[in-house]
């Protein structure tokens, strides 16, 4: 391989790289505290806290992530995503949700 064709090979890697990595100050560090599986407008999914704010999420990679069955509040990372929607029937009128990216604390 010519070192030309070397060179270009290495900046694709390491670009390729860095934009994959997880910037871990995007992160936020956050407690999944339930899973309502109830088919009804702002009630399923999951509720997520973080600073004081409770939030509800319907994105699928919490439950690959954590599962289901919540008996006990599961520490996690979370990127959030874009806001869904209002829900003024759930308590404290908690807002829907994307998360982007999560992954639980070890």
């Amino acid at each position: 391989m010519k070192p030309s064709n070397l060179f270009k090979t290495l900046a694709f890697i390491l670009i390729f790289l860095m934009a994959s990595c997880q910037d871990e100050n995007e992160l936020i560090e956050a407690k999944v505290v339930g899973f309502n599986a109830n088919k009804c407008m702002c009630c399923w999914g999951w509720t997520i806290e973080f600073n004081g704010t409770v939030i509800q999420t319907e994105s699928g990679i919490i439950g690959e992530v954590v599962g289901y069955e919540i008996t006990e509040p599961i520490r996690v990372y979370i990127e959030l995503g874009e806001k869904d929607e209002d829900c003024p029937l759930t308590e404290g009128g908690r807002e829907y949700y994307e998360i982007d990216f999560i992954r639980k604390v070890n």
